[in-house]
């Protein structure tokens, strides 16, 4: 058992679909990205990340980065927790206008441009002494390499950086290098690099999947006006406030009966606000949370395999491009919260109608506008 989590709560082996680079992906049950989960189960993870870190770095102050899409609400969820961060950001895959941004690149991913706020480096949040990179699995560290050298070529000085992760599979070699570049991995549970990955050859998988229904779809509406954008570097302070606020005024707003079993669903990289949200309304319902994804993954109807019915979407930020969710269930209420713009509505009709297909009657939209 390692800090209180073993690699069987963990991890599960998937088979990505058509990738040729990397065939396999770990899913986290517990991380409420592609499988539903109680929020309070991701949130215990997150914070058990978040004390590793102040263990290894005692007195530092730290700015923590956040990698899209699968860790924004992990690196934001850790900045929460940790009281020594002093700011925190997220990659992106989105278009951000005007802003100065910087450019590196996920060789083994579905979506391989990544970017981030050039302000990152601005210390107007605050003195910080260390970067911290925050990821859900790290396997052979190489995006993490490539981002700190464009950071390092912008800063034209060495970084002081740290790396944080729930799941670690690099190689013993690997994890000596980074070790004795000074930039030192923290993580929760590590597994064989390659764990179990022959598992997913031994499952029928389904081909099938709900095709995107773009037929206009209805549902409940509320914006919440914020000011914090997890694309660009906010001290953890006011992205604390913010999230406190947010969820304060939506769990006021939404008129629930008591005892509801509920979904709550971010989109893409936008998750954070979301959890928490669910946590809070966990108080008097039974809810689970998890989130559209840009992942594409094969399913299978065997028991033992972690996804088994992908519902194909338009994405709500582009609906030229395509994204998924994973076993979709009938709840009393589900709650979509999203930052992505009003003008793009193909894509929230696809979720509403996904939903809607599963018996979904009672389904509320949360616009998070800036």
């Amino acid at each position: 058992m390692m800090n209180g989590y073993t690699p069987d709560q963990l991890v599960r082996v998937a088979k990505r679909l058509n990738n040729n680079i990397r065939s396999y992906l770990y899913v986290d049950p517990l991380q409420g990205k592609h499988i539903p989960v109680s929020p309070d189960r991701s949130l215990q993870l997150f914070r058990t990340l978040a004390s590793l870190i102040e263990e290894r770095y005692p007195g530092e102050r730290f700015t923590v980065v956040a990698f899209a899409e699968t860790a924004t609400a992990v690196g934001n969820a850790v900045a929460y927790y940790l009281g020594s961060a002093a700011a925190v950001v997220c990659t992106t895959r989105e278009d951000m206008g005007d802003a100065d941004l910087l450019y590196f690149t996920e060789s083994h991913s579905h979506a391989t441009e990544q970017r981030i706020s050039a302000d990152v480096l601005d210390r107007s949040c605050g003195p910080t002494d260390r970067l911290i990179f925050v990821e859900d699995e790290i396997t052979t560290g190489h995006t993490i390499e490539k981002l700190i050298a464009v950071l390092e070529k912008r800063a034209g000085h060495p970084l002081r950086c740290g790396i944080a992760s729930i799941l670690n599979s690099m190689t013993d070699e690997s994890l000596e290098s980074f070790e004795r570049a000074g930039r030192g991995c923290s993580y929760i549970c590590r597994i064989p690099h390659q764990y179990r990955i022959d598992r997913i050859n031994g499952y029928d998988l389904a081909p099938s999947q709900m095709e995107p229904d773009v037929s206009p779809a209805a549902c409940d509406t509320i914006a919440y006006r914020a000011v914090w954008d997890q694309r660009r570097i906010y001290s953890t302070d006011d992205m604390r406030s913010e999230t406190d606020r947010f969820c304060a005024w939506a769990s006021d707003a939404i008129d629930t009966a008591k005892d509801e079993r509920m979904l709550v669903i971010g989109t893409e990289e936008f998750m954070f606000p979301a959890m928490m949200l669910a946590d809070v309304l966990r108080r008097d319902h039974t809810v689970n949370f998890h989130a559209t994804t840009r992942s594409p993954i094969e399913v299978s109807e065997s028991p033992d395999y972690p996804l088994h019915r992908r519902y194909e979407l338009r994405s709500l930020y582009d609906a030229d491009r395509i994204t998924y969710i994973y076993d979709l269930e009938r709840y009393d209420r589900v709650i979509v919260v999203t930052d992505a713009p009003e003008s793009e509505t193909r894509g929230a009709y696809t979720l509403i109608n996904a939903l809607r297909s599963c018996g979904n009657e009672h389904i509320t939209l949360i616009r998070w506008q800036r």
